[in-house]
């Protein structure tokens, strides 16, 4: 947590090359502590089991922030540590746990068709405004349609202004860190629109893709 959000810290101040770093090493921790509460979880608080799949997903978005073009697949390859049996203890978490398997696919490059059937069937019992956008990405990624990938961040961002403090400086209100995560997924994955939003990052992103401005 403290190097992710060092690593926010470093892109509004264009340390670039630091938050690259930054965010490669809590890509990492939080994967090392998803191994560590697997390896411990009859000795845990359930609680610890319950965050899994948001866990996953924080070590996924911080690889895409690295800008590292190996490191989100590696980071996926992690999803084994979701087993099926947290459906048996947490039916309520669905959608976050097909959320989650839906990504680690996705960034391995493999067909992600079956977990967007699975999540958009829990979206049916447990629809989030959060998890309803992140479908809509996941729909235009696996379709490879733009149609749907521009309004799913979109609503990300807009969630996000929602909620964030513009007069704070905590990390958590400088950016809209998983809006501006998918954005930088779906530019590295060749497609080409832009967002108008204060809270994304497009100096960094622009510096961590090598476009051209």
């Amino acid at each position: 947590m403290k190097a992710r959000s060092a690593g926010i810290y470093a892109v509004a101040l264009s340390e670039f090359e630091t938050a690259q770093l930054l965010f490669a090493d809590a890509s990492r921790y939080f994967i090392s502590h998803l191994i560590e509460v697997e390896k411990w979880r009859d000795e845990i608080v359930e609680s610890y089991w319950y965050e899994e799949p948001q866990v996953f997903q924080n070590a996924c978005y911080c690889a895409l922030w690295s800008g590292d073009p190996n490191l989100p697949a590696k980071i996926a390859e992690q999803a084994k540590l979701l087993e099926q049996s947290y459906l048996e203890k947490f039916p309520n978490n669905s959608t976050k746990y097909y959320r989650a398997q839906a990504l680690a696919n996705i960034l391995r490059g493999n067909d992600a068709s079956d977990d967007l059937q699975r999540l958009d069937a829990a979206l049916a019992n447990e629809e989030t405004p959060h998890t309803a956008a992140v479908a809509m990405i996941y729909r235009g990624l696996v379709n490879s349609n733009d149609s749907t990938l521009q309004p799913g961040i979109q609503q990300l961002i807009t969630q996000f202004e929602e909620r964030a403090d513009p007069a704070s400086t905590n990390s958590s209100d400088l950016f809209a860190f998983t809006a501006t995560a998918f954005l930088v997924l779906v530019r590295q994955q060749g497609f080409e629109f832009d967002v108008d939003s204060d809270f994304i990052p497009k100096n960094y992103i622009v510096w961590l893709l090598g476009e051209s401005t």
